[in-house]
């Protein structure tokens, strides 16, 4: 019996329409989003210290969550005028629901379960024109050639680096998008 793996894809009618809206309202806040099942509770301990460090240090950095993340994992009450949570979305809402990234979260831990993921993220972040960061493992192999950023060693350094790279850099973030 053949087997084979069928790649996630879009709706490109959908995407194509929230990035025109996306490009028209550009604004001057920078905006870290990331959109999670329960299945990422594990992968917050990868971002939670690059994510408190870069809301120190950007007094105009926002963040935004779709869908449950283990949000009350990340311990960040200090920054709760900043931060907007959002409760799980249908799949058809998540185009006009994400204009406002402009940056886009994909951490995962290096384990099997994470490692046979898709790149599912990737691909909605890219259809909108949003960089994504993401972890250096299989499901992000097709991140290369600035088509977006890889946390180096999947380390809280290498997180808060390669945000604060996108987040002080509007043509970075541009460029990849």
């Amino acid at each position: 019996v053949p087997k084979f793996i069928v790649e996630n894809s879009l709706d490109v009618d959908s995407w194509d329409r929230a990035f025109a809206d996306k490009e028209a309202t550009k604004s001057d806040v920078v905006t870290i989003g990331w959109m999670a099942s329960g299945s990422h509770m594990i992968d917050v301990v990868l971002v939670r210290e690059a994510l408190h460090n870069l809301m120190a240090e950007f007094p105009a950095l926002r963040l935004r969550f779709i869908g449950w993340i283990g949000f009350e994992q990340i311990q960040m009450d200090q920054y709760k005028d900043r931060i907007r949570v959002d409760p799980w979305i249908h799949i058809s809402q998540l185009p006009d629901a994400m204009q406002d990234f402009d940056i886009g979260l994909a951490p995962l831990v290096d384990n099997l379960f994470n490692r046979s993921k898709s790149n599912l993220k990737f691909l909605q972040y890219a259809a909108l024109g949003i960089p994504t960061v993401a972890s250096p493992l299989p499901p992000y192999a097709c991140i290369k050639d600035g088509n977006g950023v890889l946390a180096a060693n999947n380390s809280p350094a290498g997180w808060y680096n390669a945000i604060k790279s996108l987040v002080e850099n509007r043509e970075l973030r541009s460029g990849i998008g």
